[in-house]
């Protein structure tokens, strides 16, 4: 009968856990997708985006380690015909801030370096 209790006490246990840790995931989730629409309003106004601009490719990473939560939100958009490419960068929940990365033939080149730069300090995609 003993046996019974302990294993109905850790299926509810469990049950618990996992519902907390879908509840921190969407929150997470939350939060990611705030960044990401603050960074593309951000970056509209510091790249001076035309209403016809459109993103040819985009990244959000992120580096978590100890209290350090930051992201870099890196976009590429073809404005017409002109590419320019723009990091927004901040603290997870905090102030964004943006600038222009690269303008014309090079701005590819300049997202995927500064793309690369930052993976290979430790952030990671999302």
């Amino acid at each position: 009968m003993n046996n019974i209790r302990v294993a109905k006490e850790l299926l509810k246990l469990a049950r618990e856990l996992t519902a907390g840790a879908y509840r921190e995931k969407e929150s997470l989730d939350d939060t990611r997708q705030n960044m990401e629409d603050e960074s593309v309003r951000v970056l509209d106004v510091v790249l001076n985006l035309s209403p016809s601009a459109r993103v040819v490719q985009k990244e959000f990473l992120v580096f978590s380690e100890g209290t350090s939560h930051k992201f870099h939100f890196f976009a590429l958009y073809n404005d017409a015909g002109v590419m320019k490419a723009g990091n927004a960068y901040g603290r997870i929940g905090g102030r964004v801030t943006a600038i222009e990365i690269g303008r014309g033939s090079g701005a590819a080149d300049e997202f995927n370096r500064k793309l690369r730069s930052k993976i290979n300090k430790g952030y990671h995609r999302t």
